[in-house]
């Protein structure tokens, strides 16, 4: 048996005064955005990962943002929060002071905890 469900918003405005005039606009107004905070190499290890097939290290979790370097397979680096979006967020093991994010499909973990 389908069902229909009605859903009515009703708008109900009071005004005193002179200027009791109205106006809706068709304006788009501003809406809060999730706010990008960059990783930070300082934090605490909390996974090893070894880079399964040449790849890029980018500079969000996000296929298409922009290239921090090139990972080659082999590469090591280290997981310094959760995974994000199918991404580790990670510094090289390399350069520790260099931190991007890698696509999970291309690193495999190796141990929970820096090493190697």
């Amino acid at each position: 048996m389908l069902e229909s469900v009605g859903l009515v918003f009703a708008v109900a405005a009071f005004a005193s005064g002179t200027n009791s005039q109205i106006t809706f606009t068709t304006e788009a107004t501003a809406s809060p955005t999730k706010q990008v905070v960059p990783l930070d190499p300082n934090n605490p290890v909390i996974g090893t990962i070894t880079i399964n097939e040449d790849t890029p290290l980018l500079a969000a979790a996000d296929p298409k943002a922009e290239v921090v370097q090139d990972l080659k397979a082999g590469d090591r680096a280290f997981q310094i929060e959760h995974d994000e979006n199918g991404f580790f967020p990670v510094k090289l093991a390399s350069d520790e002071k260099v931190v991007g994010y890698v696509d999970k499909d291309k690193a495999t973990i190796i141990c929970p905890v820096q090493c190697g």
